[in-house]
């Protein structure tokens, strides 16, 4: 599969101002911040809630300053997985852009279920339904209706495009800002007449298990979800009118526009809502958990108690506490439906507008499937992965639980702004001439002090008690929240390093030309040629391998281009070099008269396109030359060869040559590693095509190792000679403390020393065995090593730990 690559994006109009981009931000931290989780949070902390939430901004501040510089120097589509792919390995930015966008695939979930909640009290309100509390288990069903219908009906206002998003966002941000301040004044009025300012003592709460200051970091735990949207505005980079200004403007002025918000509406609800005032049925129920659990009939208690429904009932109460035409409830009441109606709506818009652009950002790069990044060829809008982003919303909504995964997108959202601030300290030292139009100050200090709160707010969700009144959270929501993230990051990386592999760009290839006269069968050998240099003893040594059992070779060589080139501008140059490379190589196997198809492939990295070329033919024996030399920093064999070892699923025969190139006379250093018995075999047949001889050595540093080598020789000799029974087998034995000189020295006489790879563990590089790799570079002649394919898992893990 080839993706689309740097050189050919196709890219977003740039048609958002400043007043849209940040009333996008507005949108999606003014939803689930006010309406659900301020009673949760007060039924941890208490008053001092209002505390937590003032923390949680000035934590959001610091990691805003890092969103501002990197959105202003780098304004992508993508957000943060863009900018940690520009500081940190492909795994590393996958993982972000992973958590990223489940993050805001959850987010959407719970505000599309907000918005369900929200419309069912209008209805209500107008006596078109019952009473929530009335509707029994059908609640949830026709929550999830209304939570389908918003994200269906959002989804085709982003796809219709982000102008029309913008305005959209705009408009409805706007009129809940009114409401909410609207419902702030009236609350505090109520507080000043009443006295309510007692509703705020004590202001810290302590129990047996916890201290004032672990509540009050608990409560940030479950809000800190409430300032993610400012994200949300660098996902809109490329489609912002002058982003390099306009993107930092907006991620500070969102923040400081919902801070003194989110204060404002929940002291005005813990000062002037009244346990008197509220429904029989709700003041029964409120009084038997407290008489239950034992807690005091506080109003922070209440909020908990009341949930998503404390600020409506809190409106119903004392904002404009004037009777709605033909309804039993008031005006007050009224306008709060609608803000919780229009900040669900808005922070569902604004954040599936950031969930598609982080699919669409992946989907562009080659790190989800390239569909994911397609642009409507009218709207320019990236319809596949708003698609997708839609449809996994609405598997979530319709099948499951969202409780402990919404509070696994808290814990995903904190981790990936630690990301976020570790990439801003790499870039600041490893990228520095990249212009800045905006600087964080104090670098790496704030970046270093968010990087730690944000780590201890993570860590402090998995201990969030639970509470009486809420019938949510406790430690096992936390663990359950902490375990989903978990299982998500490892999802990723399972589908990272196996199936999403071959997606990246890196694997990108395509078949310039092709000569296939023989049908690909099981025992056939992929003869990779690099270059002129080693192509006569490869194909001589191919041959070899080849006539002993009549296999077919598919001869291959590679037109690298980078990455950021399309497959179809690859030099004509280059690729008739690679078809006189394939022509000379024929024409020695020729004279072998063997099967041979060839193929020149135009691709990315060299070690991707030899392994998916063995898998597309079939074979089950992979050649490649080896220069030997010097190890390079990072590498061992060099960077094809140690990423085909990482990758490959085929066994791996590399030739390090030498002055030979005839193979007559063969010596198989023959030890008790899994790929001994290959070594034998495949040395047996090269010596058998070459009419020579073949030596099986085996270096013992004691007497009782040599009657133990004697046996195993004597084993492989006859095993061989059952097989191959004209050829000539020589036995030797060598008493030595030393397995590598004697190898080395024993050899001199061959014209071939055929090595099985050693067993090593996931974090050992040298692959092939450090003894195998020392005797390989340190032989004058030349080396064959042999390794048989590795087990999935893995394979998988070196391509993890090697990932660049």
């Amino acid at each position: 599969m080839s993706n689309p690559q740097k050189g050919q994006h196709e890219e977003l109009a740039r048609t958002l101002g400043l007043y849209d981009v940040t009333m996008i931000g507005v949108a999606a931290m003014i939803g689930a911040g006010i309406f659900v989780l301020t009673g949760k949070a007060a039924g941890i902390a208490g008053p001092a809630f209002l505390l937590a939430f003032f923390l949680n901004g000035i934590v959001a501040m610091l990691t805003a300053g890092a969103y501002a510089e990197l959105g202003a120097s780098f304004p992508e589509a993508g957000g943060a997985f863009m900018w940690v792919a520009q500081g940190y390995r492909k795994v590393v930015s996958f993982i972000a852009g992973w958590m990223g966008w489940f993050s805001h695939v959850v987010a959407v979930a719970v505000y599309s279920l907000g918005f369900g909640v929200y419309i069912l009290e209008l209805l209500n309100f107008f006596g078109l339904m019952k009473h929530p509390e009335d509707l029994g288990s059908s609640y949830q069903f026709y929550v999830k209706i209304g939570a389908i219908a918003i994200c269906i009906i959002l989804s085709w206002v982003n796809f219709v495009g982000v102008s029309e998003t913008g305005k959209f966002g705009s408009i409805m941000s706007t009129a809940k800002v009114v409401i909410l301040l609207l419902f702030a004044v009236f609350g505090f009025m109520r507080i000043f007449q009443t006295d309510g300012f007692v509703h705020y003592e004590p202001f810290f709460l302590s129990t047996e298990e916890h201290a004032s200051a672990i509540l009050v970091l608990f409560a940030m735990g479950i809000t800190y979800m409430a300032f993610e949207g400012y994200e949300v505005i660098v996902q809109a980079s490329e489609e912002v009118k002058n982003p390099e200004k306009n993107i930092p403007k907006a991620i500070f002025l969102s923040i400081l526009i919902v801070l003194p918000i989110y204060l404002l509406v929940g002291g005005a609800s813990l000062g002037a809502l009244s346990v008197d005032e509220i429904s029989p049925s709700l003041n029964a129920a409120f009084y038997g958990v407290v008489e239950s659990s034992q807690q005091p009939a506080t109003n922070y208690n209440l909020m908990a108690f009341l949930g998503e429904r404390a600020v409506v009932e809190s409106a119903n109460q004392f904002v404009l506490p004037v009777p709605f035409p033909g309804s039993s409830y008031t005006v007050g009441m009224f306008l709060v439906i609608l803000a919780g109606i229009a900040s669900t709506t808005s922070a569902l818009n604004g954040t599936l507008f950031s969930s598609s652009r982080v699919a669409f950002a992946m989907g562009r790069e080659g790190l989800l499937p390239s569909v994911l990044g397609k642009i409507h060829h009218v709207k320019r809008t990236p319809y596949m992965g708003l698609f997708f982003t839609a449809l996994i919303v609405l598997l979530i909504v319709i099948a499951l639980p969202l409780s402990a995964v919404s509070a696994a997108a808290n814990v995903m959202f904190l981790l990936l702004f630690t990301l976020v601030n570790m990439t801003l300290i790499k870039l600041r030292k490893t990228k520095p001439k990249v212009p800045r139009p905006f600087k964080m100050p104090l670098v790496p200090l704030l970046p270093f002090l968010a990087i730690v709160l944000q780590i201890v707010i993570a860590i402090g969700v998995f201990f969030i008690p639970n509470s009486p009144f809420d019938g949510h959270g406790g430690h096992s929501a936390g663990a359950i929240a902490w375990g989903v993230t978990l299982a998500w990051i490892l999802l990723g990386l399972l589908l990272y390093v196996g199936p999403f592999r071959k997606l990246q760009p890196m694997s990108r290839s395509r078949i310039a030309s092709q000569d296939t006269i023989h049908t690909p069968q099981g025992n056939s050998i992929l003869l990779a040629l690099p270059n002129s240099k080693n192509q006569k003893p490869l194909t001589h040594l191919a041959a070899s391998i080849a006539k002993a059992q009549d296999s077919l070779i598919h001869i291959v060589s590679i037109a690298t281009i980078p990455e950021t080139t399309p497959l179809t501008f690859a030099p004509k140059k280059d690729i008739q070099k690679r078809h006189d490379l394939i022509s000379s190589a024929k024409k020695e196997l020729e004279k072998s008269k063997v099967k041979i198809n060839s193929s020149v492939v135009v691709g990315g990295h060299p070690a991707a396109v030899i392994c998916n070329v063995a898998d597309l033919r079939g074979s089950d024996l992979v050649l490649m030359g080896w220069i030997g030399g010097k190890k390079k920093k990072g590498l061992f064999l060099g960077d094809t060869l140690d990423r085909v070892l990482a990758d490959s699923s085929k066994t791996l025969a590399i030739l390090k040559q030498g002055k030979e190139t005839e193979y007559k006379n063969v010596t198989v250093a023959v030890g008790y590693g899994p790929n001994t018995q290959k070594s034998i075999e495949i040395g047996a047949r090269i010596a058998l095509s070459n009419q020579g001889c073949l030596t099986l050595l085996a270096i013992a540093k004691n007497t009782e190792e040599r009657d133990l080598a004697q046996k195993r020789l004597q084993a492989s000799a006859l095993e061989i000679q059952s097989v191959y029974k004209d050829l000539k087998v020589i036995q030797s034995i060598i008493k030595s403390p030393s397995i590598k000189k004697s190898i080395i020295e024993s050899s001199k006489e061959s014209d071939l020393l055929v090595l099985g790879a050693s067993v090593n563990g996931v974090l050992d590089k040298a692959r092939l065995g450090n003894i195998q790799e020392s005797i390989a570079r340190e032989s004058k002649g030349s080396v064959l090593t042999i390794r048989a394919p590795e087990g999935r898992v893995k394979r998988w893990l070196h391509r993890l730990l090697d990932d660049e």
